[in-house]
């Protein structure tokens, strides 16, 4: 009769797989943390380089707008309108 020299239970090796489960799911975690705040952190740096680039566009074009209009003699100023209901 041989003898088992295997001394690691099935509860043992049950608890082992939980324990390697959460380690996983931590790391993973972490992981999903870093870099869902790379990408927010990304999107925020996109959101001022969009806002700036297309801010500078549209002053631009205003800017032209308005010495257009001024030599042409009209006023620079822009006229409101009120709308009422």
């Amino acid at each position: 009769m041989t003898t088992n020299t295997n001394t690691r239970t099935s509860g043992a090796a049950f608890g082992s797989a939980i324990g390697s489960t959460a380690a996983h799911l931590c790391h993973f975690a972490a992981l999903s943390g870093t870099g869902i705040g790379r990408f927010a952190s990304d999107t925020v740096g996109g959101v001022a380089a969009g806002y700036a680039e297309t801010s500078a566009i549209r002053s631009a074009e205003r800017m032209a707008r308005a010495a257009a209009r001024m030599a042409a003699g009209q006023s620079v100023t822009p006229i409101g309108v009120l709308l009422t209901a």
